[in-house]
């Protein structure tokens, strides 16, 4: 097939409106958060709370 289906358009819209969409809520919070040292509530952690400190090989 040389063309996009709808359905694939469809799916391309819908996926770039969700990324949009989560921008928009990250600014958000970022401007809420602005000048605090606390990170937004969207940032993830990158390892568990609680879990322990691996020390990284040399």
């Amino acid at each position: 097939m040389v063309g996009k289906s709808k359905a694939d358009a469809d799916e391309a819209r819908k996926a770039k409106a969700a990324k949009e969409e989560q921008s928009e809520e990250l600014d958000e919070e970022l401007e809420g958060s602005f000048p605090a040292s606390d990170p937004p509530s969207m940032t993830q952690l990158a390892t568990a709370p609680g879990e322990p400190v691996r020390k990284k090989k040399k």
